[in-house]
């Protein structure tokens, strides 16, 4: 478990932590993990305040590279301190009940209908108020009631979101708009005055089908979009094992995968490398895509997904110079700052270079051994959104 950490400009912890899923789990996000393990993230925020404050929780989407995200749950539970006083301004008796109202407003395109949305309301009283003595905040027309627990860590919001989980899948934050209310329904004839404080424990919650297998046989898989009409998918192996196939799989929104192809395991002394070009057409925004590993002995493995981005990821957007080069590349992103994974790749596509440029919209790039003259490709994958694009230049 990570310690605790403020993620929003506000009175709020934030605690993130992983556990393998063994209880209170969606129905639906278990059946989805067949041969893979079953795990969870929870982001957790905490924010306290007067009952009607604004809250603006900040969430970080759940990285594809973990698994397959398999189901969502949003979740607010309140606990509410409420008191009050009123008093009688009328010439008669009064016995007036008093009510106490909560809402609860969460507002983000990605939940059901765009937002989520809890009320309660509960009567205290009658209250015996004589009529008004002249005197404020004293004598038989005046009554207080000290603070008292409203709400007890209630659960306002539990929204399980199982279709269209696409929304949440990235390594960037999503931010949440959180509106309370807190009032009273009040008889006329009255003053009244109240106070109220809150404590609202906001999480969300992803399920995911753990089946990543890059750290026991694939050493790397990268999907990266060539010249706007082919997504180039590329992985390695060590230690590879004979008879096996590799399906790859594709995806429109990161959780229902179809086959596009398949290749055969091959062996060799030392690494393994694969190769598989995929013509995007008239496709725009994201896809996903995996390895399904299909084992000599009928075991079925899956690998991270990669996600490319269609409407962003175009080659046209990156430029290089000078162009031929003989030490050094200059790599204009076209694009507001952001951090850049950037690679030097030879024709075969084996990595030569790699380097790291931060909150940047150039980078210059020092080779770091002499090339020998021929093409080289540069690599630029978006550490946010793990878009990237290629282009290629001139080694003289």
């Amino acid at each position: 478990m990570r310690p605790f950490k403020i993620l929003a400009l506000v009175e709020g912890l934030c605690l993130y932590c992983i556990a393998c899923m063994t209880a209170f789990i969606p129905a639906s996000a278990n059946a989805q993990c067949t041969t893979a393990t079953s795990m969870s993230i929870s982001h957790d925020t905490i924010f306290t305040g007067t009952g009607n404050d604004y809250f603006n929780p900040l969430i970080r989407q759940f990285d594809p590279s973990l698994g397959d995200l398999s189901a969502v749950v949003v979740k607010s539970a309140v606990s509410l301190k409420y008191g009050f006083q009123v008093e009688n301004v009328g010439t008669a008796s009064k016995t007036p009940t008093i009510g106490v109202v909560r809402n609860d407003y969460i507002i983000n395109s990605a939940l059901p209908n765009g937002y989520a949305f809890s009320t309660l309301q509960k009567n205290y009283g009658p209250y015996s108020l004589a009529a008004s003595n002249g005197v404020p905040n004293s004598g038989p027309d005046y009554a207080v009631q000290a603070p008292f627990s409203f709400m007890s860590n209630n659960t306002v919001v539990n929204d399980s979101i199982t279709a269209g989980v696409a929304p949440f899948l990235g390594t960037g934050i999503m931010s949440y708009d959180y509106y309370p209310t807190t009032y009273s329904i009040v008889p006329s004839g009255l003053t009244y005055t109240f106070t109220a404080n809150d404590t609202i424990h906001f999480s969300v919650k992803y399920y995911y089908c753990s089946a990543t297998v890059l750290a026991t046989g694939i050493t790397d898989f990268t999907a990266t979009l060539s010249g706007n009409t082919v997504v180039q998918l590329a992985w390695t192996t060590s230690d590879e094992i004979k008879g096996g196939t590799y399906m790859i799989e594709k995806s429109a929104d990161g959780l229902h995968f179809t086959d596009i192809a398949s290749l055969p395991t091959a062996p060799g002394a030392g690494d393994s490398h694969y190769g598989y070009p995929y013509g995007v057409g008239t496709q725009s925004g994201m896809i996903y895509f995996r390895l399904k590993i299909l084992g000599s002995d009928g075991s079925i493995k899956y690998s991270g997904v990669r996600s490319v981005d269609l409407g962003n990821g175009t080659s046209g957007g990156l430029y290089l110079y000078p162009n031929p080069s003989s030490e050094f590349i200059n790599v204009v992103f076209n694009q507001s700052g952001g951090n850049w994974q950037v690679d030097i790749l030879g024709v075969n596509g084996n990595l030569i270079q790699r380097n790291y440029s931060l909150n940047t919209t150039t980078a210059h790039i020092d080779f770091q051994r002499s090339l020998a003259a021929g093409v080289y490709f540069i690599r630029v994958t978006n550490q946010q959104t793990h878009a990237s694009r290629i282009a290629s230049f001139i080694a003289k």
